[in-house]
């Protein structure tokens, strides 16, 4: 059985994983080669955090991922880090939970880590400027060890009113690194934050810097944002435009509550991916159907 060609590079979060079913990491690296999926990102957090995977899980993940040509990421804790936060002590454990999850990475051979960097709650936002520099010296201890490991630091979008992580925050941390270890990843939701921000303008700004996609779909009015794509209010015809235009490589991973829903989010972008590659199958649609109603 071949190998289906689509035209990006696709993965999956553990996200999809159904905790009640006891589900574990394996079963998304099953379910990942199973679907050609070509990439998994493991979200080191909860119940998945990296504290409780035992050496045979990590062993079996790194052999599993390798023998399939299956590339991987890991996404650090985030509930609980805070690279700005003032309090010396806090940002002292965020650190330390970067750390582990970039020697997690580096076990299981993963090419990235996808971080969080905090909040702007007070103190940290009427002391900006000292709380910047806090941000700074966090990140440098992360990337110091980071290119030690050769992993690569993700810089996750936010746009949530106290998250840090809009466009401006990042791309000044950007200019004031300029490291190839430290990059950014866009999150598809979180792009719908910015109204006064065309998604094209962020993904721009960005794309010589991103270096991978949380793909999901969101919904305000019922207060939902890991859906499928095309369950939201996500313009994917405008995002496809944008990947295609750009000849976006990076991973679209799929972060959505279920399996189901990563199966469906790719079918949609094939085919809107599909009709703008061969705009005319849906010219003779249309022509078939007009015939139709004549």
């Amino acid at each position: 059985m071949s190998t289906p060609v689509f035209a990006f590079k696709y993965g999956i979060s553990t996200s999809i994983l159904n905790p009640r079913r006891n589900e574990s990491l394996i079963d998304a690296i099953e379910f990942a080669v199973k679907q050609s999926f070509e990439h998994v990102e493991i979200v080191a957090d909860g119940i998945h955090h990296v504290l409780y995977i035992s050496d045979e899980e990590l062993r079996e993940i790194r052999e599993l991922s390798h023998r399939n040509k299956l590339s991987l990421s890991v996404h650090a804790p985030y509930y609980s880090i805070d690279l700005a936060n003032l309090s010396e002590r806090v940002r002292r454990f965020a650190i330390e939970e970067i750390v582990n999850a970039l020697h997690f990475a580096k076990a299981i051979s993963a090419k990235w880590i996808t971080v969080h960097l905090g909040f702007k709650f007070y103190p940290t936002k009427v002391m900006w400027k000292r709380a910047f520099e806090k941000l700074c010296d966090s990140l440098n201890q992360v990337l110091t060890l980071a290119k030690d490991l050769g992993i690569k630091v993700g810089m996750e979008l936010r746009s949530g009113y106290f998250d840090l992580g809009h466009p401006a925050l990042l791309d000044k941390i950007l200019k004031r690194f300029n490291d190839d270890y430290i990059a950014v990843v866009i999150d598809t939701a979180q792009l719908a934050g910015f109204p006064n921000l065309p998604m094209e303008q962020i993904i721009e700004r960005f794309k010589d810097k991103i270096i991978s996609f949380h793909v999901r779909d969101v919904n305000p009015k019922i207060g939902k944002d890991m859906l499928a794509c095309g369950e939201g209010i996500i313009n994917w015809e405008k995002f496809v435009d944008i990947l295609l235009c750009l000849s976006m490589k990076v991973p679209l991973i799929f972060e959505v509550s279920d399996k189901e829903g990563a199966l469906l989010s790719r079918e949609y972008l094939e085919t809107i991916v599909y009709g703008k590659l061969h705009p005319e199958v849906g010219e003779e649609s249309e022509l078939s159907e007009s015939a139709y109603e004549g």
